[in-house]
């Protein structure tokens, strides 16, 4: 039977042994800047997402209620232009005028 001698039978040498703890604590500082690191990068800002998605669908509504306004002010700029009935009714209903012997009633 034959003696065979393993690597970690043979008594290391002192640089050796400083080596491989230094290298042990090198590992375990990258492991202790690595994992704020990770942290930062995947970090889920929920609540601010929920309050960026709130503000968003705010910021739709209103654009949506301005473009119905826009609509309507435009639809109403359009009919003063180019329809004389309309401009009469707004004349009679709004402005109180009225042709000369005519009298307006209202109930």
């Amino acid at each position: 039977m034959k003696l065979r001698v393993t690597r970690a039978d043979l008594p290391q040498g002192n640089l050796e042994h400083w080596a491989r703890v230094l290298l042990r604590v090198a590992k375990f500082i990258l492991l202790l800047l690595m994992a704020p690191a990770i942290l930062v990068l995947f970090h889920n800002p929920l609540d601010e997402q929920n309050a960026m998605r709130e503000k968003l669908e705010q910021l739709k509504h209103q654009r949506d209620s301005l473009k119905q306004e826009r609509d309507k002010w435009l639809r109403r700029k359009d009919w003063l232009e180019k329809d004389d009935a309309y401009l009469e009714l707004q004349a009679r209903d709004r402005l109180n005028r009225q042709k000369a012997g005519e009298y307006v009633l209202r109930f």
